[in-house]
């Protein structure tokens, strides 16, 4: 449901999602250089308690210009106002110069005014700013979706909070797709916090259809700092988003939340990227480790943003990492693609407690760990180990073997039984 409050020069856009509400403030600037003063002030004006605050901007000009740029200061309910923020220029945008937008600024939830403060104007334009809501809400379920194994070389464990799950707004969309030939890597360039990354997913949602004017969200999938795995853009696989310059068609855009131009990515978020990305090369039948064209230029099956045009996306810490990535991918695909159980055992791995319902325990110093059948079929390969705990409830009932390499490059086998 959604509903229009017009309020004076403002307009507020109030939507229901499964029971939950949130909503948009609008207001329309215009700026000149002529004017002595071009201080934006503006209200939250909450209508409930709120949980996320966002602040996003588009400005309009009349002719190709280099583009103005933009500061934030809120004020605390401490009446004191905070060190000036700065916004950063979108650049998955097609544009002629005549305008452009700005990412979300998050604050804090109890600020009472914001302060818009412009610089770099050249002549005339119009600002649009859009503060986004959620209110204090009722904690979102801890429920995820497995992704389907739709390729034989894909033999991990794969789960994602769908759009339900972070309540993406149903609208009504045409969605295109195509063959995906090339995986993009992105991060959001925005917060490095949050006690509910769900919200800042759906921020970027709103960021993307309510400023940008986007159909939809505009990332494949989206990964938050603990790992958590979001469906991002709807229709599906293959679904063409809106990420990559412009060029779009024959891409999937995974976006790493947090600017990793200040952070590094976390190991968590890394494991959900490189699994993603091996779940894709399987599927479409990528080559994460060579070259190929896409819209006339020659670039790597697995790409960040910046490859495509002029940007810092995905990060400064992020870029780095593609190298590694790409290979560690390569080795996921290589080690599902055994038709065998390696026969060179040096010595006898003793799995307990055993059997096993949820989760596989294993020894501090493990390299890498493999599930078999006993027909030789290969189930789980893993070298991202968190608190030395692999997570089995995907098995079905029955007996399986395990491989673990130990950091000395000794093997070691064992049998593991799986109830539920």
């Amino acid at each position: 449901m959604i509903r229009f409050i017009l309020c004076g020069l403002f307009l507020i856009f109030i939507y229901n999602v499964n029971g939950q509400p949130f909503y948009n403030k609008f207001e329309k600037f215009t700026l000149s250089p002529a004017q002595r003063s071009n201080v934006i002030n503006m209200k939250v004006e909450a209508l409930e308690t709120p949980e996320l605050v966002a602040v996003s901007l588009k400005w309009n000009g009349i002719r190709k210009i280099s583009g103005p740029s933009f500061k934030l200061q809120y004020l605390s309910y401490e009446n004191k106002w905070s060190e000036e923020l700065t916004f950063i220029n979108d650049t998955h945008l097609e544009t002629d110069g005549s305008w452009g937008t700005f990412l979300p600024l998050y604050i804090p939830e109890n600020a009472k005014e914001i302060k818009i403060l412009p610089s770099n104007l050249i002549e005339e334009i119009d600002v649009t700013s859009n503060i986004f809501i959620v209110p204090m809400q009722k904690s979102l379920t801890d429920k995820t979706s497995e992704m389907s194994s739709l390729a034989n070389c894909f033999c991990d464990t794969l789960l994602f909070k769908s759009r339900d799950q972070w309540q993406a707004p149903n609208t009504s969309v045409s969605y295109r797709y195509a063959d995906v030939t090339h995986l993009i890597v992105h991060h959001a360039a925005s917060t490095n916090t949050s006690n509910n990354w769900a919200n800042v997913v759906l921020s970027i949602w709103n960021f993307h259809v309510n400023t940008n004017n986007f159909s939809d969200i505009a990332y494949n999938w989206l990964i938050d700092p603990n790992g958590v795995l979001y469906e991002g853009r709807g229709g599906g696989n293959n679904v063409v988003g809106a990420h990559f310059c412009g060029k779009n068609t024959n891409t999937m855009g995974v976006c790493m939340l947090g600017n990793l131009s200040t952070v590094e990515p976390t190991e968590a978020a890394l494991k959900t990227l490189r699994q993603i990305l091996f779940w894709k090369s399987c599927d479409s039948k990528i080559n994460p480790m060579t070259q190929s064209t896409h819209s006339g230029v020659n670039i790597n099956n697995i790409s960040g943003h910046r490859d495509g045009c002029a940007t810092e996306c995905p990060g400064n810490f992020m870029y780095p990492k593609l190298l590694e990535l790409r290979s560690l991918v390569k080795a996921s695909i290589d080690a599902c693609s055994v038709t065998g159980i390696d026969e060179k055992m040096e010595d006898q791995y003793v799995i307990t407690p055993n059997p096993i319902k949820d989760v596989l325990e294993i020894p501090e110093d493990t390299k890498w760990i493999k599930i078999f059948d006993f027909n030789g079929k290969l189930y789980l390969y893993t070298s991202f180990l968190i608190e030395n705990k692999v997570n089995v409830e995907h098995l079905l009932e029955g007996s399986y073997i395990v491989q673990i390499l130990d950091k000395h490059g000794q093997l070691h086998s064992g049998k593991m039984i799986r109830v539920n």
